[in-house]
C-alpha cells in the first residue's frame, strides 16, 4: 500500500471527473469513466475515506510441476470471485520482486498499482496460509521498518 498524499489525490481525481464531463458527449466511455470518477469521490467525501494507491501479489506454488496450470486457474478463479481481475506476471516478475523490498517503494512502477481506500485495501492482508492436500496458497506482505517510508 502506497499512502501518498490522500488530499492531492482526490484533487486529480475532481480535475479528471471536470475533464470527463467535457469529453462526454464524445465518447460513451468517457461518460462511463465521470460516473467511475464520481462515485469513488462521493464515497471518499461522504465517509471521510483516504485515498491510497495499492498493489498485492499472491505467491501459489507446488512441488509437482503438472499441478502448476491447475493452481494457477484455481487462484486465478478465487480471485475472480472477489471481483479481482488477476494478472499473471511473466515479464516483469524481478521488477515487482525487488520493488517490494523493504526502502524500494521508488522503484515500484505506477502502473502495476490500482487506486482504493485504506478499508478495502486492508482486506487482502489476511495473515493466513490456506494448505490444502493439492495446493498451497500463500499471501505475503512487507514492512519497512522506517516510519517515513510511504510503502508498507
Amino acid at each position: 500500500m502506497f499512502l501518498d498524499n490522500s488530499d492531492e489525490n482526490l484533487r486529480k481525481f475532481e480535475k479528471s471527473a471536470r475533464n470527463m464531463h467535457s469529453l462526454a458527449r464524445y465518447s460513451r466511455a468517457n461518460q462511463i469513466n465521470k460516473e467511475w470518477i464520481e462515485k469513488y469521490l462521493n464515497e471518499a467525501h461522504s465517509f471521510g475515506l483516504s485515498s491510497i494507491r495499492a498493489h498485492f501479489n499472491v505467491i501459489a506454488w507446488s512441488d509437482d510441476p503438472h499441478e502448476l496450470k491447475h493452481l494457477k486457474n484455481d487462484t486465478g478463479s478465487a480471485l475472480a470471485l472477489m471481483e479481482c481481475k488477476p494478472r499473471h506476471n511473466t515479464v516483469d516478475v524481478a521488477t515487482l520482486y525487488w520493488a517490494a523490498m523493504p526502502g524500494n517503494a521508488g522503484d515500484f512502477p505506477s502502473e502495476e498499482s490500482f487506486y482504493t481506500f485504506i478499508e478495502p485495501a486492508l482486506c487482502f492482508f489476511t495473515e493466513e496460509t490456506i494448505t490444502k492436500v493439492r495446493h498451497r496458497l500463500s499471501a505475503s506482505r512487507w514492512r519497512t521498518g522506517s516510519p517515513a517510508s510511504p510503502y508498507i
